[in-house]
């Protein structure tokens, strides 16, 4: 069993709830925002997602440092704010070419997701590959396809 935390905004926990329904136990995945993460900083999560900025860096890093894996918005949140040693395993998304998870084409219908490095997964290893992302609601946007399939992969077989 794993547990995940994702630190986002409302619309984006809708639309990541609604995706992962039928692949991750809501027992196994809590939402987060800015306002409640002190009550999260002694909780050991599998992995932690930050979708938003943070303006309480004591709070992240202790969250951070109880993570095995962090996903974080390149595009959004900046690099320097994360305290890079204290996570095992670090994993970035966005539009940034350098990030580990990245788009590759978008369509009104869909995103190709390009996943650029190995990612460790819980209890495999995932290569390099592209995974398409249907858009099945029109308000889901890149970011919130990224997390969701990054998840999926990570955590399902």
């Amino acid at each position: 069993m794993y547990f995940i935390g994702i630190i986002t905004d409302k619309n984006s926990e809708n639309n990541i709830k609604s995706r992962l329904k039928d692949k991750v136990k809501s027992s196994e995945i809590v939402f987060l925002n800015t306002g409640n993460l002190d009550n999260f900083r002694n909780v050991k999560f599998d992995s932690i997602v930050i979708n938003t900025n943070v303006n309480n860096p004591q709070s992240l890093n202790r969250i951070i440092e109880n993570s095995k894996h962090i996903l974080y918005n390149i595009d959004i949140y900046k690099s320097d704010k994360i305290n890079h040693s204290l996570c095992d395993r670090l994993i970035t998304y966005g539009y940034n070419s350098n990030a580990s998870v990245t788009i590759s084409s978008a369509t009104e219908e869909s995103f190709l997701i390009y996943i650029q490095t190995n990612i460790e997964g819980y209890n495999k290893t995932i290569g390099m590959q592209e995974v398409r992302f249907d858009r099945a609601e029109r308000n889901i946007n890149a970011y919130d396809g990224m997390i969701a399939t990054t998840i999926d992969i990570m955590y399902n077989d």
